[in-house]
């Protein structure tokens, strides 16, 4: 079952639920999610849908980052592909997204293809200020560099004695960075021998 398929997105919807139950401090909850395909993040967004407490969901990206622009500034565009540490997530058209757009249009289709076409002939394509706001209504977004990936695999090693994958070292050095009054849970990708 490949990332674009829904069966996939029920199955990871579930685990956010376990993530949750596994707090003791059942409160409101939020989500750090590496991400490329955006299938994993809009999982989560769905789990909120259907009732768990998640206060903000957050994408990291590496310096591919083409979902961290769509959020911060609503320009979707295809580049070139950069060489990263966390492959998984050196995507430019991220399939899933698709989906989100296609709620944050009120479900109209004919506005999506519209979109997307001419995403497709133009390589680009800027969403409008009340689109954007209804992203950054569910989503943070952060990319993270190369050499900041390697400092967080170094920093969590050290300091905790865990070796996370690349992937996961991106959403761990949001993670680092978090102040909050609130659970945070940073979701890992692979294990660190994959690389």
């Amino acid at each position: 079952i490949n990332s674009i398929n829904w069966a996939r997105l029920m199955a990871q919807i579930v685990y956010f639920f376990w993530a949750y139950l596994q707090l003791e401090k059942r409160e409101k909850v939020s989500f750090i999610v590496p991400s490329g395909n955006f299938g994993n993040i809009f999982s989560a967004h769905a789990a909120h849908q259907m009732g768990l407490p998640i206060e903000k969901l957050h994408i990291v990206t590496n310096k591919n980052d083409i979902l961290n622009q769509i959020i911060l500034l609503g320009k979707m565009k295809i580049d070139k592909v950069l060489e990263t540490y966390s492959p998984s997530m050196d995507i430019q058209i991220s399939s899933n997204f698709e989906r989100q757009i296609f709620e944050s249009v009120n479900y109209d289709s004919i506005a999506v293809e519209k979109i997307m076409n001419k995403f497709k002939n133009d390589r680009e394509y800027e969403f409008d200020e009340s689109i954007i706001k209804k992203f950054q209504k569910i989503y943070n977004s952060t990319s993270v560099s190369n050499e900041k990936t390697l400092e967080t695999i170094k920093k969590f090693k050290e300091k905790y004695n865990y070796l996370a994958d690349p992937h996961t070292a991106t959403g761990l050095s949001v993670l680092d960075n978090i102040k909050a009054d609130h659970s945070f849970i940073s979701l890992a990708c692979a294990h660190p021998a994959k690389f």
